[in-house]
């Protein structure tokens, strides 16, 4: 269970990042406060991230049942 424990708190710190941008209290619309570069950075992050997964986090008859829940 560690490779998913790890596997899942570095996606959250990436969905952590984002969400601290999307959900601060501000009275400017979305598309004015969160440029467009933002967003790909965090893209090519999560392309980055899913570069780093092993085999056995992916998805297979047998698989555990923390890695389907991680799917």
């Amino acid at each position: 269970m560690e490779p998913t424990f790890k596997t899942m708190c570095r996606y959250w710190t990436i969905v952590q990042e984002v969400q601290a941008v999307y959900l601060a209290r501000d009275i400017l619309p979305l598309y004015e406060k969160v440029p467009l570069a933002f967003a790909e950075a965090k893209f090519q992050k999560l392309l980055s991230w899913t570069d780093t997964l092993g085999k056995d986090m992916s998805r297979e008859e047998y698989s555990q049942i923390h890695v389907a829940n991680f799917q």
